[in-house]
């Protein structure tokens, strides 16, 4: 017979290459689970650009031999053959979880947390097929590298019998080593260990500290809990019932008014904390106890009894509004109250972080279904509610999605209506559906049921931005084709051209009836456009080219602008430089319409009021007049002309902090469950 020699290996009839390689590999499954998850660590921060040092990679390789060593123990306990497909699953599973993160952050320019994939999973593998497919055959070779280890296990011979004990010790030992690396590597890192808990966030922790490690902190709760909070920097306000008032100076009243603070009377957070016996039950009643309550203004009750819209404008941007193009765009924006600096930062990576940021005043990290089930009585719909306005939200695509269905209700709004329960009978259901026809189907329902208090989550502007998958694209090409962009910018202008529309219809139906100056209209994005990079089919970075930028960071993407009018504004020329984003939106209009609310509940402020300006992101970044901080680089960067007084940096990173944890811990409590049963106690 044919024989082929070539030292060890022989390939014959009866003993192949294959066989000679089962036989030399059948112990390789024992002891690739460590280096498997090193190897897929180090791809994944190498393919997301992250830091590169001594203790970056001390830290990564670290954590990496632990957690594999770790899950080496816990297949070590199984008999050979099983013990070798559990390691192939595990090393698996860990490969989806690292291209999962990556092909996310292609897509969405955020990593998201494993809740919010799960919760998200099936939407999109059910809406954006064509997109996932797209973006796997564009990573094909990435995915392949990613899974070598899962193939050298699978295809290596069955392991014998071996020494159980002896590799659970030798994974012992990697774990130790591992984890005494992975602190030794954080601890020489910016911030340390503490430092690493005090500013924790999903999307920086992941890109930093690796795909095990964000995810350990994350399903585990320490990153939600008070580690990093102090009160040190807070002001310890005067008890409320000895503050001295504040005067308004107003030439035409006879007596000048008295300012009182926004607090609900007999709701005593110091009392709460004193009593409490949870830890962070307690540290979340001292936190609200020390803080300053915001006091009323000239501009308080400016709109109470006045029918209020707000809009959530799916990927909404500045960009788009132009005095020509988008003349009620532009009229809205420039003859309400001006803002000029504004933020929407990425709150979860999608919508619904975008929705709860702007109706909830809170810095937060989750979805609508974890934080709304909470019943928070201090949103501006449940407020309006309460005073027996007529309420309803409203959405242009399917009415179950994020379960809107349910968490709106929370929100504050009597009804939630959407495709498939009631919007169907006035829209047609295209990809993305037509918000102009939402805004015609709706506004009769209720613009006789005054005062009124309307939700609504646009879809017009959602992606992906070209004429074949976007119906409002290409209805409304003819309008941009001759504009001096490439094709998915046009395309994303086009969209949005239909909420141009739709606003169009929603202001002449207000002047129609003849309460446009009892209206109040509130609009603010989700999120950045998104859609416009690589990963959703352009050919080049479409966001850098509608702002008209070679680059831009974290403050640049997401610069947007703010939407707060009412006929009644148009002749009073209000403009607001200081830097405001989207947690600042239900404290501005709980001051407005007079309702009573309490300030030290919402870590936004009333932008009319004379509270600090300070726009924070979830990753513990910020902008104020007097400069802007990038957490992820540690780094100032003072405004021009500005004086920096010494320890400011400091001082705002410390309030930041205490206002993202604030949030994050509000979500994982009964934080406003508890309080709801505190008032009823001392309500008449």
């Amino acid at each position: 017979p044919l024989v082929y020699d070539k030292g060890d290996f022989s390939m014959q009839e009866n003993n192949s290459f294959w066989q000679v390689w089962k036989k030399k590999s059948a112990n390789l499954s024992l002891w690739m689970l460590p280096v498997a998850v090193c190897f897929l660590e180090l791809l994944f921060h190498i393919w997301v650009g992250g830091t590169v040092s001594v203790a970056a990679m001390l830290n990564l390789m670290g954590f990496s031999l632990a957690f594999g060593g770790l899950l080496n123990i816990l297949v070590s306990v199984l008999p050979p053959k099983g013990s070798k497909w559990a390691s192939g699953l595990l090393i698996f599973l860990v490969a989806v979880a690292v291209m999962v993160e990556l092909l996310l952050e292609q897509a969405y320019g955020s990593f998201m947390r494993p809740s919010r994939v799960v919760t998200g999973a099936a939407g999109v593998l059910t809406d954006y097929t064509d997109v996932v497919v797209e973006m796997i055959v564009n990573n094909w070779w990435r995915i392949l590298i990613a899974l070598i280890p899962v193939m050298l296990v699978l295809f290596s011979g069955t392991p014998g019998k071996e020494k159980r004990l002896r590799r659970a010790l030798l994974s012992l030992v990697c774990a130790l080593v591992g984890t005494g690396a992975g602190f030794g590597g954080m601890a020489m890192m910016p911030g340390g260990i503490d430092g690493y808990l005090a500013q924790y966030d999903f999307n920086a922790a992941i890109q930093e500290y690796g795909v095990l490690v964000a995810m350990t902190t994350e399903l585990t709760g320490l990153g939600n809990r008070e580690d990093g909070m102090t009160l040190d920097f807070a002001e310890i306000p005067v008890p409320v019932e000895t503050q001295p008032a504040i005067e308004a100076a107003d030439e035409s009243a006879e007596e000048a008014k008295v300012y009182e603070p926004h607090v609900i009377p007999g709701l005593d957070f110091a009392a709460l904390a004193q009593n409490e016996t949870d830890s962070s039950m307690r540290t979340l009643y001292s936190y609200v106890a020390a803080q300053t309550p915001a006091m009323e203004n000239e501009y308080t009750g400016m709109f109470k009894g006045k029918n209020l819209i707000i809009i959530t404008a799916e990927a909404f941007n500045y960009a788009v509004i132009d005095p020509e193009l988008t003349p009620t765009l532009y009229r809205l924006t420039t003859e309400g109250i001006e803002f000029t600096n504004f933020y929407e930062p990425l709150w979860s990576g999608c919508t619904s972080g975008g929705e709860l940021a702007n109706l909830s005043g809170l810095a937060m990290n989750c979805e609508m279904n974890t934080y709304s089930k909470h019943k928070p009585f201090n949103t501006i719909g449940n407020l309006l509610m309460e005073e027996g306005y007529f309420s309803r939200a409203y959405h242009n695509n399917i009415y179950t999605f994020y379960d809107r269905h349910k968490t709106h209700v929370d929100l504050g709004y009597e009804q939630f209506i959407g495709m498939k329960n009631g919007m169907e009978e006035g829209v047609q259901d295209v990809w993305p559906q037509s918000d102009l026809e939402m805004f015609e189907f709706t506004v009769p329902q209720y613009i006789d049921k005054q005062p009124f208090s309307i939700y609504y989550m646009t879809v017009s502007g959602h992606c992906r931005y070209n004429r074949l998958g976007n119906a409002q694209s290409k209805k409304n090409w003819d309008l941009v084709q001759h504009l001096p962009y490439s094709d998915g910018v046009k395309a994303y202008i086009a969209c949005n051209l239909e909420l141009e529309k739709g606003l169009t219809a929603l202001v002449e139906q207000l002047e129609a009836a003849g309460i446009a100056d009892d209206t109040v209209i509130v609009m603010a994005p989700d999120h950045y456009p998104y859609g416009l990079g690589k990963a959703w089919g352009l050919q080049h970075d479409g966001l850098a080219e509608l702002y008209g930028v070679d680059q831009y960071d974290l403050f640049q993407r997401d610069k947007n602008t703010l939407i707060l009018w009412s006929g009644c504004l148009e002749d009073m020329d209000l403009k607001i430089d200081a830097p405001v984003c989207s947690v600042d939106i239900l404290p501005t209009l709980s001051n407005l319409f007079g309702v009573t609310y309490d300030s030290r509940l919402a870590v936004g402020r009333d932008v009319l009021g004379s509270e600090e300006a300070i726009a924070l992101w979830p990753d513990y970044s910020w902008v104020t007049e007097k400069g802007s901080y990038l957490a992820s680089s540690r780094k100032f960067a003072p405004a021009e002309g500005a004086e920096i007084p010494g320890g400011y940096v400091e001082r705002i990173n410390a309030i930041v902090t205490n206002k993202v944890k604030f949030s994050r811990m509000v979500q994982n409590s009964d934080f406003f469950t508890e309080l709801r049963e505190e008032l009823e106690k001392i309500s008449p």
